[in-house]
């Protein structure tokens, strides 16, 4: 069984699914959904990033391109005594801030 945790970026999945891409241990290729990704990736609009993003899910999930089987629970609990704790869903998650955390 293998994972891969997700980025909040619209181009973290570009590597992932795209035809030789860098992280794409599958195999995968299809290039109406290489087409979408690039476009992904140069639009700037948030809405449109979101309409062709939906577009790629489509083919994605038509292709069956991977089978989801459990997600990762992002749950983050801090005291009130902890101050600069902030939440970053990202990759690096909850602890990329973590040298500048103090108690109060």
């Amino acid at each position: 069984m293998f994972a891969w945790g997700g980025s909040p970026l619209k181009s973290g999945q570009d590597a992932l699914y795209s035809c030789g891409g860098g992280i794409n241990f599958g195999g995968y290729c299809n290039e109406e959904a290489d087409a979408l990704a690039a476009a992904i990736n140069q639009e700037l609009d948030a809405a449109t990033q979101l309409d062709l993003a939906n577009q790629l899910d489509q083919v994605l999930w038509a292709d069956l391109a991977t089978i989801p089987v459990f997600s990762f629970p992002g749950v983050a609990a801090w005291s009130d005594n902890a101050e600069n704790i902030i939440y970053n869903p990202s990759n690096n998650a909850l602890m990329w801030n973590a040298a500048s955390w103090q108690l109060v």
